[in-house]
């Protein structure tokens, strides 16, 4: 299967049923720590474009961060477009919502991403804002535009990372309406892809801390995604980029000071699922329908679930990219993966 995999992705694949030519491209996602940075340095041969999350505005609109010397350095020496993001810390939505009501301050957060880019040699610009109210959602269409416009006058790409959604309508549940409110709703998906190069779909925390234990990412998930977004919404193939979760889940109980006692997600390294299963002797089993191994032992008399992120479940997401003729991944995040997944991409 890695074989027949990897010819398609160097060939081209049908788009279900469709000819397609065009070459996958690789971003990954990189944090400022060390073990994010060690990685790129070791393994930018198999990436094509790396994304640092190191620039942030505040609610004056001013924009600061900055990129390790290090990876600006390997990028280069490698053929690596960098692109980092740009978001609002903390994600907050507050912050946001003054920042999407002031076309002033949007025209000063522009130039000075523009300015940075011609700077230090960035080839554009990913938008990261999250936490949108959908009450902003057209306001952060208008940013964006206004975004693209000037970003491909200056030469440079630019494309925006979305929370995704499955369909139109929010879903069953009060959970599913706060997400959609305050997560889901707030991101035009069409209009954003007519004016960025690409969107990155966030494909990832189908199951978070809010949720019952679950895949980081199942496949039909993201396959239920994919078709909304392209069967329903009309939106190109080629304009989106698969978002691809190199973290495991480890839903465990805990006691917080103000929460108090609950049980919650940990997003853990595949080296800390790994040893976690090895610390209890547990043999996770293969979910061939969610494409994900996963396990479940006694921790002091509660159950505990991890559902692990490695080079199988990799393999899986990438089948699924391949079959829509995506554009390529986003990964989130290096540092955090099966070791195992370079060799494949690497091939």
């Amino acid at each position: 299967m890695l074989y027949i995999l990897t010819v398609l992705l160097l060939l081209g694949i049908p788009d279900r049923g469709q000819a397609t030519s065009h070459r996958y491209e690789r971003l990954f996602y990189l944090v400022d720590n060390e073990s994010s940075i060690q990685a790129f340095l070791e393994h930018a041969e198999a990436i094509d474009i790396v994304a640092p999350q190191t620039y942030y505005v505040d609610s004056d609109g001013i924009v600061w961060g900055t990129v390790d010397p290090r990876v600006m350095e390997r990028a280069r020496e490698a053929g690596v477009k960098v692109v980092p993001l740009i978001v609002n810390p903390g994600f907050d939505q507050s912050l946001m919502h003054e920042l999407l009501a002031d076309e002033a301050l949007q025209d000063d957060v522009i130039a000075q991403l523009i300015a940075y880019a011609k700077e230090q040699g960035f080839a554009g610009w990913q938008f990261d804002f999250e936490h949108i109210h959908v009450r902003d959602r057209d306001r952060y269409t208008d940013f964006c535009r206004k975004a693209s416009d000037a970003f491909r006058q200056a030469g440079l790409q630019f494309s925006i990372a979305v929370v995704p959604r499955p369909e139109a309508l929010p879903g069953p549940t009060a959970y599913h309406r706060w997400v959609y409110a305050n997560w889901r709703g707030g991101y035009d998906l069409k209009a954003l892809a007519r004016v960025a190069d690409f969107l990155s779909i966030m494909t990832y925390d189908q199951h978070s801390r809010a949720t019952p234990p679950g895949p980081i990412a199942g496949i039909p998930w993201m396959e239920w995604i994919l078709a909304y977004m392209i069967d329903e919404l009309g939106i190109p193939p080629a304009k989106l980029s698969l978002g691809i979760p190199l973290y495991s889940g480890y839903w465990h109980p805990t006691y917080q000071e103000k929460a108090g006692p609950r049980a919650t997600r940990s997003g853990i390294t595949y080296a800390r699922a790994k040893g976690l299963l090895d610390a209890y002797h547990v043999e996770p089993s293969w979910d061939a329908r969610e494409g994900v191994y996963w396990a479940k032992w006694s921790y002091g008399g509660v159950h505990v679930y991890i559902f692990l992120e490695e080079a199988r479940s990799f393999q899986a997401k990438q089948e699924l990219m391949v079959r829509y003729g995506l554009r390529g991944f986003s990964a989130w995040r290096i540092g955090q993966e099966d070791p195992a997944i370079w060799s494949m991409l690497k091939q």
